[in-house]
């Protein structure tokens, strides 16, 4: 099937070879490394092609068989036929300029003749192809071309031996005497080169942006502890090149490419002086240099939807196994194998459904509300301090059993054919543990409380300040109103040193912050509360307090 050359892969017309991308791997930030095939022809050697993209500083590589050793590869500007409608009347006569036409003006004048310029700048390349880069201060809009009104611009038209000048916005009416061009031609790049005998094919790597998949995923549970069939897909975003029946790596990880912000000088976006001051900032144009962020609202309250008011149960995915991926250093490469996508479409992927262990659990995290601040300074002693609102969780405790690892993505939560909770599965190695949270337990009644038991006062000096030695109870109440046995995990963060917990705590050391006078520590318990049970736990610790 023919496709347009700004499309970038290209006919093999006029000294243009196809470039031809055979295979992709794809990062969760935009980025994709992209290998493409050029068939070289003829005796001469020479040839031209155009990459899918516009290659990232340093990542740009030429492979090729011995036999054809190559001699050069020059970058140059060009025009390639637009593939965009014009969107004003200036940009038609701009794509049309020798075409004759009869012009209807806005006083109904009549005119009649050759389109010989038009004082506008030609359409915009698209921001991840090759050629002239982006002006992004000019009041250009990188995807859409032209911002704002059409004012100002002029046509000349050649009639009867004169030059007829008009405003754009003047002109109410254009005729062809001939088909016109739907748009402007738009300014790209290509790469020409001599290899030393015949032909063959040379095989072009690169880093570039434009690309990215986006994975999630669904799990069904029931409300026991098991196993539960986990389901991902991934969706495929591709704004560079046409695809067909090419292979596509999925990478898991976060590896380290830190020229990947900035445009290879070969992609021809930019001159020399944008190319430094682009090295000496870390990124190209106004380009960002975040990756791959949080894109999803932490969730409070969590509703339940039917998706489907019928008797029977509803149809959950099942897409099979795993297929066998790649593990290269600490990075994981999912196959999809004969991936076939246009430029501009976003596909749907199913990739596997695995049993999975599961737990329900409720957390209720308790964070360090002492620190190495004052919060003790205004306190006399034996004052309660005011109670808090407490939430805890129920949440889904899953193990990897697979054999591969979990990705950072969207996990939706099932149960009966309904929709209980959505939450951010994270990153999950074989064999590791990840929490999922499902909904606010408003069945779980959590309490808690410090009083302050003793205080020390000018018990030591830290960096010429005198600090207090405060000894602090705390006091956690926890109650299980629901109809059925629970399993809980409690977590209190606190800041000095602990003396007792009752019951038993596993306690643990945190990294401490440079210049902190105060140790830091968190508890955890593990319980089991029957249907109405009420635990009540206890905690002793020390804390220095500024005076």
């Amino acid at each position: 099937m023919s496709r347009l050359i700004s499309m970038l892969a290209m006919f093999a017309v006029g000294g243009i070879c196809e470039a031809k991308v055979t295979q992709v791997s794809l990062f969760k930030n935009g980025l994709a490394f992209v290998n493409e095939q050029v068939t070289v022809g003829g005796d001469s050697g020479q040839f031209s092609f155009v990459p899918a993209a516009a290659p990232s500083h340093g990542s740009l590589w030429v492979s090729y068989s011995p036999e054809m050793r190559l001699e050069s590869l020059v970058a140059e500007e060009t025009n390639v036929p637009g593939t965009t409608a014009a969107a004003n009347m200036a940009e038609l006569l701009r794509a049309n300029i020798g075409k004759r036409v009869n012009i209807k003006t806005n006083d109904n004048e009549e005119l009649e003749g050759s389109i010989r310029s038009m004082q506008v700048e030609a359409a915009r390349p698209q921001p991840y192809a090759m050629g002239t880069p982006v002006n992004y201060q000019d009041g250009y809009n990188q995807y859409r071309g032209p911002v704002g009104p059409v004012s100002g611009m002029v046509v000349t038209i050649e009639s009867g031996g004169q030059f007829i000048a008009l405003a754009a916005d003047a002109i109410r009416r254009v005729r062809f005497s001939d088909e016109p061009k739907a748009g402007p031609d738009v300014k790209s790049a290509r790469l020409t080169g001599r290899v030393g005998k015949g032909g063959g094919d040379i095989d072009v790597s690169y880093l570039c942006k434009g690309m990215t998949w986006a994975p999630s995923y669904v799990i069904a549970i029931k409300d026991t502890d098991g196993n539960a069939p986990l389901s991902a897909k991934a969706e495929v975003m591709n704004e560079i090149a046409d695809m067909e029946g090419v292979g596509v790596q999925l990478i898991t990880g976060y590896p380290n490419l830190q020229f990947a912000q900035i445009f290879s000088p070969i992609a021809k976006k930019e001159d020399l002086a944008q190319f430094l001051a682009a090295l000496g900032r870390g990124s190209s144009g106004n380009i960002s240099n975040s990756g791959y962020g949080g894109v999803m609202s932490n969730v409070t309250r969590q509703a339940v939807y039917n998706m489907k008011m019928a008797a029977e149960q509803p149809y959950e995915p099942s897409y099979g196994q795993a297929e066998q991926g790649v593990t290269a250093e600490d990075l994981f490469f999912y196959p999809l194998k004969s991936v076939s996508l246009k430029k501009g479409q976003v596909g749907y992927f199913p990739l596997f459904t695995e049993d999975v262990a599961y737990k329900h659990l409720y957390t209720w995290e308790i964070p360090d509300k002492t620190g190495n601040r004052q919060q003790y300074n205004n306190y006399n002693d034996n004052q309660n301090r005011p109670e808090d609102a407490e939430e805890v969780w129920h949440c889904l405790k899953l193990t990897n059993n697979m054999k591969l690892p979990w990705t950072t993505a969207p996990a939706q939560i099932m149960s009966s054919g309904m929709i209980i909770g959505q939450d951010t599965l994270n990153y999950t190695p074989v064999s590791g543990d990840t929490k999922l949270k499902i909904t606010i337990a408003s069945s779980i009644k959590a309490q808690q409380r410090e009083i302050q038991l003793e205080r020390q006062r000018n018990a030591a000096q830290f960096y010429g300040n005198s600090f207090d030695l405060v000894k602090v109870k705390g006091m956690l109440s926890v109650t299980n109103y629901q109809s059925k046995a629970i399993n809980m995990e409690i977590t209190k963060k606190f800041s000095g040193d602990l003396k007792s917990t009752q019951p038993e705590a596993k306690a643990d050391k945190l990294p401490a912050y440079l210049g902190d006078v105060n140790n830091r520590g968190l508890l955890v318990w593990n319980l089991k509360l029957e249907a109405g049970q009420k635990q009540e736990l206890e905690y002793v610790y020390e804390v220095y307090v500024r005076q």
